[in-house]
């Protein structure tokens, strides 16, 4: 469930600041986004293939960072041989735009897609504009029947305003985050057991103007 500014939460655990809900992908643990939250707007869904969800306590596994659950977002990966790709394109109400294009590549051993996703609009109400830019590349080897190396890579940049409520509406209220991330897996599959090695390193630039005075956050 996504609560306001980004804020996630399951089974009211989680919110602000919220430090018991993790959020991986592909398995790697995106820890500490931004002052304690995921940045939801950093995950376009256009990346994304599948949700999975573990609600309730989960740190055994994951540690402290999951008391309340975790969301894993599993990234797309090409399925067909050769090259295959697709693009969307979507314009709605208040300049609401979507574009949105992916190419895969898969011979013998070797699958590779990159995708990248635009989306913006001017909202409905002022200052409540949204622009992002996101690019992801995935790139998987099978070196046999048991290992497969994995090297992915994600960045994305969003400008978003808040409007505040309409009692009391807020003036020049933003957010300018950029961030990414990179990946190394070696998974194992031996019929009987299965095992992985997962390195990710998570970087960012945060600015974020309130209240009359601008904050900047280096990761």
């Amino acid at each position: 469930m996504n609560t306001p500014a980004g804020q996630i939460s399951i089974r009211s655990v989680g919110g602000n600041p919220n430090t018991d809900i993790l959020t991986l992908i592909d398995g790697r643990a995106q820890y500490m986004g931004l002052m304690g939250h995921p940045v939801a707007d950093n995950y376009l869904s256009a990346h994304i293939e599948c949700v999975e969800i573990i609600r309730g306590p989960a740190s055994l596994l994951y540690g402290s960072n999951a008391m309340g659950g975790v969301i894993n977002l599993n990234t797309r990966s090409t399925t067909l041989p050769g090259i295959s790709g697709s693009a969307s394109l979507l314009y709605g109400s208040y300049d609401s735009q979507h574009l949105g294009a992916n190419i895969g590549y898969e011979t013998g051993p070797l699958s590779t897609i990159v995708s990248f996703t635009h989306e913006r609009t001017d909202g409905f109400r002022s200052w409540s504009e949204f622009n992002a830019n996101s690019g992801y590349l995935k790139s998987s080897y099978q070196i046999n029947n048991q290992y497969t190396v994995t090297v992915d890579g994600s960045l994305t940049k969003f400008k978003t305003f808040d409007p505040g409520t309409i009692s009391a509406p807020l003036i020049n209220n933003w957010m300018d985050i950029q961030r990414g991330y990179v990946g190394v897996s070696v998974d194992n599959d031996f019929g009987v057991s299965k095992g992985s090695f997962r390195f990710a390193y998570n970087f960012g630039h945060h600015e974020l103007y309130t209240t009359g005075s601008l904050m900047t956050l280096q990761r």
